[in-house]
């Protein structure tokens, strides 16, 4: 049986250049993330980005 996942695009906002961001694309399994609140979602896909919640700009799910 295959996990469901959805896609999520998350922004990134650059420290050194505040004027670029980067996007990254993260396919997470709903089980994981289904019961989690907001800040815990963002503290969540920061770790996955292997970044600090501070940076990210934006969280937006990602329909093909």
């Amino acid at each position: 049986m295959t996990k469901k996942t959805t896609n999520y695009v998350v922004t990134i906002a650059d420290a050194i250049n505040s004027n670029q961001n980067r996007q990254v694309l993260l396919q997470l399994p709903r089980e994981e993330v289904r019961y989690l609140n907001q800040a815990e979602f963002k503290k969540f896909v920061a770790d996955k980005c292997q970044v600090s919640a501070f940076k990210i700009h934006s969280i937006e799910r990602f329909y093909k």
